[in-house]
């Protein structure tokens, strides 16, 4: 065998080439699928707790140390869908 014969890389498989993409496909198409189910979940998370401050009163609210202006921030942050940038005074329990 010559030298330029031997640097080629072993010829591989049409159907292992097939297989290794639709793979490859298939796993970054269940990452999305997870980070489309972590999105709708924060998503919900942050519309339920936008409706449970909102039902509060205005004495409730400044109690909190929120404004009504603040319930879609504030409920953005509990969620996770925004940087926290409110005083935390208690630790997270859970």
């Amino acid at each position: 065998m010559d030298k330029a014969h031997r640097l080629q890389p072993p010829r591989t498989d049409p159907a292992d080439a097939f297989l290794a993409a639709a793979a490859s496909a298939f796993e970054r198409l269940a990452a999305s699928g997870s980070r489309a189910r972590s999105w709708y979940r924060r998503r919900r998370v942050a519309a339920e707790t936008y409706e449970t401050l909102r039902s509060l009163d205005d004495r409730c609210l400044r109690d909190l140390g929120l404004d009504r202006m603040e319930l879609r921030s504030a409920a953005a942050e509990a969620a996770g869908q925004a940087e926290r940038t409110r005083l935390q005074v208690f630790p997270r329990i859970y």
